[in-house]
């Protein structure tokens, strides 16, 4: 009888412990499915945004084409900026929301620079050449975040060696600039705020 009841209590425990392990296990895939997906979404949309770039730097557009890329061209870096701060949302080793120097440059073109006041890109209807220089050495920095997150043979895609929490570090070394003096973005604005000022 004593056994007997000892094997129904082990059972019980052996049963509750396989219900938390199938709920883990379910859980973990459906993290790593959202990691999978969101992340390649990012890698996707940045690689659109460094060709778009590119397309303005060397099209010498002018007048309203060059008004309605630059559109096109914000659009982009709000939609980068955009799935940078739903990053907590898809994976948990993030933090808190990433500040993104995606939000800054889109906000740079459309409305300038205050300090000193420097005016959107679009003002000119072209690229000034300090306009044309500052984002020459963003595509640089953007290279610099898709090389981290992508291999040679799969250029649209996540590494699949990246863990969640390498592509965090990723994120937080090449393009969150929360800590605005420790970042590879302050440089590339200085340069393009001291050109237009000193010219």
């Amino acid at each position: 009888m004593k056994n007997k009841s000892v094997i129904i209590v082990l059972g019980f425990f052996l049963l509750i412990s396989l219900i938390f392990n199938y709920q883990y296990f379910q859980r973990y895939q459906e993290d790593k499915r959202a990691f999978e997906v969101y992340s390649n979404e990012l890698v996707y949309e940045l690689y659109l945004l460094i060709q778009q770039t590119e397309a303005l730097i060397e099209v010498d557009s002018t007048g309203e084409r060059f008004a309605i890329n630059m559109m096109d061209l914000t659009s982009r870096f709000d939609r980068m900026d955009y799935l940078l701060r739903r990053s907590p949302i898809f994976i948990k080793e993030v933090n808190g929301s990433v500040f993104s120097y995606f939000y800054v440059t889109s906000s740079l073109m459309k409305s300038g620079y205050s300090d000193p006041q420097t005016p959107p890109f679009y003002l000119d209807l072209e690229l000034t050449t300090y306009e044309r220089q500052f984002l020459i050495d963003l595509v640089e920095l953007m290279k610099e975040a898709y090389e981290q997150l992508t291999t040679p043979e799969e250029p649209s895609e996540l590494n699949p060696e990246l863990s969640p929490e390498d592509f965090k570090n990723v994120i937080s070394e090449y393009i969150d600039i929360t800590n605005t003096y420790d970042n590879r973005f302050n440089p590339i604005l200085e340069k393009y705020v001291d050109g237009f000022k000193n010219s």
